[in-house]
């Protein structure tokens, strides 16, 4: 991504999106918005995922993915991050079906 010009901003955080909110320090400022920035994705991906349909398996339910997010605060999330995820809303029901109309399962 480094090599990228347009891609180039952005690179810090996708290559630390995959690292846990406990590491994340000694890779990453803190105090820089790239490690805010690798915060939030790291969750928002981790919700979409759990969330999602995949060829093989069905979205997660609610109790499933709210207690992950929520028991791995402080440690593979930043614990900010996730109070701020379910103070937005995410306290609403599971996401819309994304797929579309007339699809064929």
């Amino acid at each position: 991504l480094r090599a990228v010009p347009s891609l180039r901003r952005i690179a810090a955080v996708v290559e630390h999106q995959g690292t846990d909110f406990y590491e994340l320090p000694r890779q990453v400022d803190p105090r820089s918005p790239a490690f805010t920035a690798a915060c939030v994705l790291r969750v928002v991906d981790a919700f979409d995922a759990m969330t999602s349909e995949r060829s093989y398996r069905a979205p997660m339910g609610r109790e499933y993915w709210e207690a992950h997010l929520r028991d791995h605060a402080g440690s593979r999330y930043h614990p900010d991050v996730v109070a701020a995820f379910f103070a937005c809303g995410a306290d609403q029901p599971t996401p819309r079906d994304p797929r579309p109309e007339g699809r064929i399962p």
